[in-house]
């Protein structure tokens, strides 16, 4: 029983039942649509494709947004977030896999993953084409897109004139800027569920797909695992695993069901009177990607505008599915490092944006989907209303904050509470600053001066007025106002080997738990140098790889 028909439960569910085992995929949501499959479309999901929770009041951060908090979305539908993310190809930095191979993940080293990477890709980048490091027989797409961008070319010119190469990041050296490697096919995203499920449903008597089904409850008899209780159209079920429950519904679901389940530590199990199967730190180490916003520029020139509310694009995706509708939002990138990384292991991620949150057309997704308070917005971007623009996101690749997920009540369809505790360790705001500091040095290079006029912000943000613009003591105030989630939430479920950890080097639970694993983000002890679909992806095949060899499943008998 696989729970959860995300990004990892795709791969999972082909590779097991492609070797004969009965499998069975509970899933909570429904299936992906023509509209999911639309690049630019990315940040404009219906509803029912995710889940939509928001962290706890931060007390470091998020200080512009609403309740102080943030918005966490996640896939709720067969694909997982792998349907509803921004496409973007990333594995990470070889470094992260030795560390977690370090923490006791013995036997995920980077040498481990890359054959991995490998094996589920298929890479059609001729300029990067390297067997050491790519291979083309895997189900997985990957691609740069060939629609014009100029907010690429200005980024480009900028890393050339600070002396970043252009590289490929997924090969040998992570540090440089490029196009983002993503997985579209022919102007169509590539999904989890579209490479590894939609070609063999029919086809394969041993496959069983749930829909809209919410996994309640883990069934143990003793310490076992036997099977998993589901509510469906208000009706909840039982049904008995033969051989193994694999939870992959993510850093958030897994967890969660985990607690539900009586698999956690005793103070929290004993909060909600759930009776205890086994003490385990179920929801510490949780962590993710920190996005700053609110670096915006003004131009003389447009750089780039917004295609989704022109006719042409539409006509020429709908007919041709080409042009600015096959971009995804982020186009381009650069790995950089700050004052405290090594020349080899960037710990930051810049990226252009085109228009900013100043476009009069952005205000209600602004307020109402990000959750930036209305004073803020007031304040901050619409005396530039109407202005071209552009702004520079940045991300925290490696950083130290750790907080934790527990039970809000005992009812599953209820958010757990999430305090990822962002910014709450001293190194993670000098990363911060560092970082604000070389994102402005890439949007006030000579070449875009030139170019486009550009000229920074010259607006306080709300709250640091009292602080010289631009200075180290306005960027501290800075960094912690439009603090934002990267989608990147990891490590609920830590791997490892020692008391810290859920689950072993196998994904098996730990506390002497028998024939249940956990597969998907949650594991990861550290989260990796850049976003996670890819790294995901190959946690799944690896995973896929070590059950298929323990159930001898697909060997002829005798």
């Amino acid at each position: 029983i696989i729970v959860g028909g995300g990004t990892a439960g795709c791969l999972l569910a082909n590779r097991l039942s492609d070797k004969g085992a009965s499998v069975l995929v509970i899933e909570a949501g429904g299936v992906e649509t023509d509209f999911t499959e639309i690049p630019a479309f990315a940040n404009l999901q219906p509803k029912d494709t995710r889940w939509t929770d928001k962290t706890e009041t931060q007390k470091n951060a998020c200080f512009a947004l609403n309740g102080n908090g943030t918005y966490w979305l996640r896939g709720k539908l067969l694909g997982g977030s792998s349907v509803i993310n921004s496409m973007l190809w990333v594995r990470g930095n070889k470094y992260d896999f030795d560390a977690w191979e370090n923490s006791g993940a013995a036997g995920w080293s980077y040498e481990s993953m890359l054959e991995y990477y490998k094996k589920i890709e298929n890479f059609t980048i001729t300029k990067y084409m390297n067997p050491e490091y790519h291979d083309v027989c895997g189900e997985i797409p990957v691609t740069n897109s060939t629609a014009e961008s100029k907010i690429t070319d200005a980024l480009l010119k900028s890393c050339a004139e600070l002396g970043y190469p252009e590289n490929d990041y997924n090969g040998q050296n992570h540090t440089g800027c490029t196009r983002f490697q993503t997985d579209i096919f022919k102007g169509r995203r590539v999904s989890a569920s579209k490479a590894f499920i939609r070609k063999i449903v029919g086809t394969r008597p041993n496959l069983h797909i749930t829909l809209h089904s919410l996994a309640t409850k883990i069934i143990f008899d003793g310490k076992k695992a036997v099977g998993v209780q589901f509510e469906k159209n208000g009706t909840y079920r039982t049904i008995n695993a033969t051989k193994e429950v694999i939870l992959s519904a993510g850093t958030v679901g897994s967890a969660q069901l985990l607690l539900l389940s009586g698999v956690g530590p005793t103070r929290e199990l004993t909060k909600h009177n759930i009776t205890q199967v086994a003490q385990l730190p179920v929801g510490k180490n949780l962590h993710d990607h920190v996005v700053i916003g609110g670096l915006v520029a003004t131009t003389k020139t447009l750089i780039e505008s917004q295609v989704l509310g022109s006719p042409a694009e539409y006509l020429q995706y709908a007919f041709k599915a080409t042009g600015g509708f096959t971009l995804p939002p982020l186009v381009s990138f650069s790995f950089v490092n700050t004052s405290l990384a090594s020349p080899d292991y960037p710990d930051v991620q810049v990226t252009f944006m085109a228009g900013s949150a100043a476009d009069p057309e952005r205000e209600p997704y602004e307020t109402k989907v990000i959750g930036v308070k209305q004073e803020v917005y007031d304040k901050y971007y619409k005396p530039k209303a109407g202005q071209p623009t552009f702004n520079a996101v940045y991300l925290l690749n490696r950083p130290k904050s750790r907080g934790n997920l527990t039970l809000k009540t005992t009812n599953p369809h209820d958010s757990p509470l999430l305090d990822p505790k962002y910014l709450s360790e001293e190194d993670d705001i000098k990363m911060a600053v560092d970082a604000a500091k070389a994102t402005l040095q890439f949007m006030n290079t000579s070449a875009l001066r030139e170019e486009y006029g550009v000229e920074l912000w010259n607006i306080s943000m709300p709250g640091c007025e009292g602080h010289e613009l631009y200075s180290d003591e306005y960027l501290k105030c800075f960094v912690k106002q439009l603090t934002l989630s990267g989608y990147h939430f990891v490590g609920t479920c830590k791997m490892g080997n020692g008391t810290d950890a859920v689950v072993n080097p196998k994904l098996k639970v730990r506390g002497r738990i028998e024939n249940l694993r956990v597969v998907d983000a949650s594991i990861m002890p550290s989260v990796v140098s850049g976003n996670i679909m890819a790294t995901v992806y190959a946690i799944a095949a690896k995973a896929s790889d070590m059950i298929i060899e323990e159930h001898k499943l697909g060997q002829i008998a005798g």
